[in-house]
């Protein structure tokens, strides 16, 4: 699901320029939600990504997009995964990270966040 503001506080009668479309043509897979945001002369598509690690197909299908690298994309949300590239110092690489790694480099993606600052704390120390 994904929610978009449709005004402005400025003129809340009139409609935003952003236009947000759904491509299931990309990717139908029910962990990956590919959106494509646009406003007049631009488009940034968002690709939502769940890693459900119980069901291996998650990652399989995210592995095997090709992503266009005339469009800017955002990857973003819960890959449950811990990598040496963005991981803290001393904790295990998960067995996937690897390709998942691979991939964005083949992608031309780079990473957003702070390498090694944890972007969200489980319950319990996870």
């Amino acid at each position: 699901m994904a929610y978009v503001r449709k005004n402005t506080t400025a003129e809340p009668n009139s409609p935003s320029p952003l236009l947000v479309v759904s491509r299931p043509d990309i990717c139908a897979h029910p962990c990956i939600q590919v959106l494509d945001a646009m406003h007049p002369g631009e488009t940034c598509r968002i690709v939502n990504f769940y890693h459900d690690i119980r069901d291996k197909s998650s990652l399989e299908t995210l592995l095997a997009l090709d992503l266009e690298a005339t469009t800017p994309t955002l990857v973003i949300r819960d890959f449950n995964t811990h990598s040496r590239t963005w991981s803290p110092t001393g904790t295990d690489p998960s067995s996937w990270a690897r390709k998942l790694e691979e991939w964005t480099v083949g992608n031309l993606l780079t990473l957003a966040n702070d390498p090694g600052v944890i972007t969200r704390q489980g319950g319990d120390n996870e």
